[in-house]
């Protein structure tokens, strides 16, 4: 289960560390001891390193009994020196890029749930993360959609632990699928051609950064991401279009592009008079600015134009594609337009068109008239009369 092994230094010690092998995982633990001798040749102890051998036997027996006595699944640790769950997750989360407020809050529920400071992950279980997710539900505040990111945060950092060789159990994998909070495909929110033209007229009636505003509206016609409009540069645009590598997706694919449409142009020669000579961003005033800081603002714009609907930047995006597939364009372009990889993405597009087609005939008015011709019903039961 345990060897005890020897690494020679430079100066001509040894160093002595653990061997621990245990249900297919292997882990080393470096003691921090150094003897003369590498005791797995020479049996005889120099009576220099006599103690330090009693030193090393001890701490392996000790790690061979926390093996034995610990919970299935669950391994000894002296990487963090700790084996609080808690710690260790607020360890993770300094590593992930992007989301990190989202696994702020993740991490903020799950210790008000626990409500303690200290939590060791040989009480992580199954039977926990399903109470935790009931105490989610039950918070008002709190959307399906949300609760179910939330959970996946905390399932990602068990999983780096599992990588780190802390526990090799996932306890999110014995849940029943019936007990899974399942992922929603959310209802996409897009605007339509009174929308955007009500945002054009309230322009100026918001104390609002006019890059932001611009910006927005240069992706209704362009379905550029946020993160692409903040990093966009002059060097980009073309006479009849931008090209560009997309910032979520420029570590596997390459150059984009998409035309520019008289809308698009229009708003390029707006950004023209206002180019900065020191600057090459075409919206340099949002280039520094947080997502929220610019949701906020567009938030505050669309309830100013009367538009009842949850607008967020990204909404600019669905109002693209979905724009495209009202006059007329097939899906196929539309998915190669928005850089999706697979067109099952692009789909759930359609499916809006198909519901908005759907309510189209469903909210056609009704004739009064006493000169209707009776249904085919009434006329077939009419003949028997």
């Amino acid at each position: 289960m345990i060897q005890i092994r020897y690494r020679k230094l430079s100066s001509g010690m040894y160093s002595a560390f653990l061997d621990v092998y245990h249900e297919g995982q292997r882990k080393y633990d470096f003691l921090k001891i150094q003897v003369t001798k590498d005791y797995q040749k020479e049996k005889r102890i120099a009576k220099e390193d006599a103690e330090k051998m009693k030193l090393i036997s001890s701490i392996k027996a000790k790690r061979e009994i926390e093996i034995i006595q610990s919970p299935i699944g669950i391994l000894p640790t002296r990487k963090l020196n700790t084996d609080n769950f808690l710690t260790y997750y607020r360890h993770i989360i300094k590593t992930q890029k992007g989301n990190h407020d989202s696994y702020v809050r993740a991490g903020n529920h799950f210790r008000d749930f626990v409500n303690t400071e200290y939590f060791p992950f040989k009480s992580l279980n199954e039977h926990l993360i399903i109470e935790f997710q009931h105490y989610l539900k039950a918070k008002s505040t709190l959307g399906h959609t949300s609760i179910y990111m939330y959970l996946q945060r905390i399932q990602i950092v068990i999983r780096h632990a599992i990588r780190d060789k802390i526990i090799h159990i996932n306890p999110f994998d014995y849940i029943n699928k019936k007990d899974r909070i399942a992922r929603t495909v959310p209802d996409i929110s897009h605007l339509d051609i009174e929308d955007i033209t009500a945002l054009w007229d309230s322009f100026d009636s918001i104390n609002c950064h006019k890059h932001i505003q611009y910006g927005f509206l240069f992706s209704c016609f362009t379905g550029l991401r946020v993160s692409d409009i903040r990093l966009i540069k002059w060097s980009n645009i073309t006479a009849e279009r931008i090209e560009y590598i997309p910032y979520k997706t420029r570590k596997i694919k390459g150059l984009h592009y998409v035309p520019l449409s008289k809308e698009a142009k229009n708003i390029i020669e707006i950004m023209k008079e206002d180019q900065s000579e020191v600057n090459d961003y075409v919206f340099h005033g949002i280039t520094n600015r947080g997502h929220s800081s610019i949701n906020s603002s567009i938030r505050l714009w669309a309830a100013k134009a009367g538009i009842k609907k949850r607008v967020h930047f990204h909404v600019a995006r669905h109002t693209f594609a979905t724009m495209l597939l009202t006059y007329g364009t097939d899906l196929y372009t539309v998915s190669k337009l928005l850089g999706h990889s697979d067109i099952k993405m692009t789909e759930r597009y359609g499916k809006v068109i198909d519901r908005r087609r759907d309510e189209a005939v469903l909210n056609l008015p009704e004739i009064p008239s006493n000169n209707q011709p009776k249904s085919t019903m009434q006329m077939r039961w009419g003949d028997f009369a």
